[in-house]
């Protein structure tokens, strides 16, 4: 199935298709690699990338006696995984906020060498340097807190934290990650997506 799919798609895509592309591959690896209890998308990792939007979506709402229990994955095999898992389902991709306060220093630590951006003076055309404000970003106003604290708040923004990181990634805000391999990678299409997507460029020609 896969084979005739891509003979169908092999006429020259639109700039927005290819966009839809790259993002779509982007979103499939992200779900897996959000699914692993180490890696590009640990809590620990997306703190270095950004220790600002952590302290402003989570860590402030947090009582300084209490920490964080384990790992980030740990909750994702639960809770923020359904609630990630039925986003997935429901969300077909769409453009996502830019995030900002990256740190270029410490923005591809964990990274391995293969999926290190390049540097190069132009930089990848399609990448934007937007700077979003990180509470419009991240969806969370300071009134927003349900309790010092609590379990399930910290739960809440802990979720709302990795969507917000989640989305910057598939749109290509992150400056230090090289998105070339990901974005060649036919292994990471989904054939349902595919079929759709030849569907429409027949009825589109008709």
């Amino acid at each position: 199935a896969r084979f005739w799919l891509e003979r169908l798609l092999k006429e020259p895509l639109s700039t927005a298709e290819l966009s839809k592309r790259r993002r779509r591959r982007r979103w499939v690896w992200a779900k897996r690699e959000m699914a692993e209890s180490t890696g590009f998308f640990s809590e620990e990792e997306m703190k270095r990338r950004d220790p600002q939007l952590f302290h402003r979506v989570v860590g402030q709402y947090i009582e300084s006696g209490v920490k964080l229990s384990a790992p980030m994955q740990g909750s994702l095999s639960g809770y923020l995984m359904q609630q990630l898992e039925r986003e997935c389902d429901s969300e077909r991709v769409q453009p996502a906020p830019a995030g900002c306060g990256s740190s270029g220093a410490s923005a591809g630590a964990g990274l391995p060498e293969s999926l290190k951006r390049p540097h190069s003076p132009g930089g990848e055309a399609d990448l934007d340097d937007d700077d979003e404000d990180l509470d419009g970003m991240s969806g969370v106003s300071d009134g927003d807190s349900a309790g010092p604290g609590g379990t399930d708040d910290a739960a809440v923004r802990r979720a709302k934290f990795l969507k917000t990181m989640r989305n910057r990634f598939v749109e290509g805000h992150e400056r230090d990650f090289n998105y070339k391999p990901l974005d060649e990678d036919s292994d990471l299409d989904d054939v349902v997506e595919l079929g759709r997507d030849a569907e429409e460029r027949y009825f589109d020609d008709e």
